[in-house]
């Protein structure tokens, strides 16, 4: 069973959420009706979707943060591996600053404004913590 983000798996359960069927003779690739996305600020000022059953979205909260981005960055490590053309060095380099990547908080559906104040805050609070 993975433990890692998986494109078409639930980044908190892991739950596949993409399947293959034939249609007309066709296979294609959708995903089932349990599929479902939320958007998150991270502290870099960017956004990122990932994908979430209709069930651990509906429970979602400030406290599964941690969880969907140590699940995000496992699935970030393991895309990295598999790059055949990259070096060691640059493979870790790269993680070393993806590794360090934090949410801020749930950016859907949140007016500009309000992600403006939280990552305003964020920023001030981290900068505390480092003085």
């Amino acid at each position: 069973m993975l433990d890692y983000d998986c494109f078409g798996h639930c980044c908190l359960c892991h739950k596949n959420m993409l399947v293959e069927e034939a249609v007309g003779g066709k296979v294609i690739k959708r995903f089932l009706p349990d599929y479902d996305e939320t958007e998150y600020l991270l502290d870099d000022g960017s956004k990122m979707r990932v994908a979430l059953c209709k069930p651990c979205k509906l429970q979602l909260s400030e406290k599964h943060h941690d969880k969907v981005m140590g699940s995000i960055i496992k699935g970030w490590r393991v895309e990295v591996d598999n790059l055949k053309h990259w070096d060691k060095a640059k493979k870790d380099a790269y993680m070393e600053i993806y590794s360090q990547k934090q949410i801020v908080c749930k950016s859907e559906n949140v007016p500009v404004d309000v992600l403006d104040k939280k990552f305003s805050e964020h920023l001030n609070k981290k900068d505390k913590v480092c003085r």
